[in-house]
């Protein structure tokens, strides 16, 4: 097996155990693991759509020159709705600093409504 910087060559019966894959030149990959956190019944759709946004962040990253900042957000959302007593304020200032941030790359700015709606309806 040949290993250099992010790739690596395997012939014969190599196995691979990842967290996520990429293939080809151009390609990303994409980790759908938020969080063990969200794991309550009234948690479920928001971890869905959290899980999303980092999708559409991590595919728009060319797009988003402060995008390791922005996933950062992301699980600062995530830790805090984890939370017994999730601090709103919070959440919401965050979500909204993150809308705010990627204007103007529509899949990532539909997944920031989209989590926002999630938490606002878990939130009341």
């Amino acid at each position: 097996m040949e290993r250099s910087e992010n790739s690596f060559f395997a012939s014969g019966e190599a196995r691979v155990n990842v967290g996520a894959l990429a293939i080809g030149d151009r390609a990303r990959a994409v980790n759908k693991v938020i969080s063990d956190k969200l794991t309550e019944p009234d948690q479920v759709e928001v971890a869905h759509r959290l899980a999303e946004l980092i999708e559409q962040l991590q595919l728009h990253a060319d797009q988003l020159p402060n995008g390791a900042e922005l996933v950062s957000a992301t699980q600062t959302v995530v830790d805090e709705l984890a939370k017994e007593q999730p601090n709103r304020l919070t959440v919401m200032s965050v979500l909204r600093g993150l809308a705010a941030d990627t204007q103007g790359v529509v899949g990532v700015t539909a997944a920031v409504q989209a989590v926002v709606e999630a938490v606002s309806g878990m939130l009341g």
